[in-house]
């Protein structure tokens, strides 16, 4: 299996959205309950805007043998929005490579920082590549609470910036 990253956006939509889906209902079904689950899950369907959302910012999408599997975005420069994999395709670094394109693109404009919100899912690969949680809290969604962590990761200057962590 050969894994390629390319620029992704609005056209990817459809597929981006499910893998988002596949990812809440295997990687995020170990953290959360199943009503948070299928409420989590609804979230690209629900959102109109999702596939301009896509072409804001920096969006990577990854494909394995030319079929997208994982995605992230850099949504403003200072802020990871999305980090998803199919779960098939979780645990092999795919995410972490992503992660590692988006913030290159951050310190190379010049951010000092990074910040995230992440799930309990998401969480322990984003304190793998340094980030500290700097408050947690609960989000309302369709009547349904979720956990939730807000994160953030100072960038060092120069070649520094990306980091060593790997997973």
């Amino acid at each position: 299996m050969q894994i390629t990253f390319r620029p992704g956006g609005s056209a990817d939509a459809d597929a981006l959205a499910e893998i988002y889906r596949d990812a809440v209902r295997t990687t995020g079904a170990e953290f959360y309950d199943p009503e948070q689950i299928a409420v989590w899950a609804e979230f690209p369907a629900t959102m109109e805007d999702f596939p301009a959302e896509l072409d804001r910012g920096v969006t990577l999408v990854a494909e394995a043998d030319g079929v997208p599997v994982a995605f992230g975005q850099l949504d403003p420069w200072d802020r990871i929005a999305f980090l998803y994999c199919r779960g098939s395709h979780g645990r092999q670094g795919i995410c972490t490579r992503i992660y590692r394109e988006l913030q290159h693109a951050a310190a190379a404009a010049g951010t000092s920082h990074l910040l995230t919100e992440a799930s309990r899912a998401s969480r322990p690969l984003f304190e793998r590549l340094g980030f500290r949680v700097t408050k947690r809290e609960e989000v309302e969604r369709n009547g349904t609470l979720f956990e939730r962590f807000r994160m953030r990761k100072e960038l060092a200057q120069g070649l520094d910036a990306i980091g060593s962590s790997s997973s």
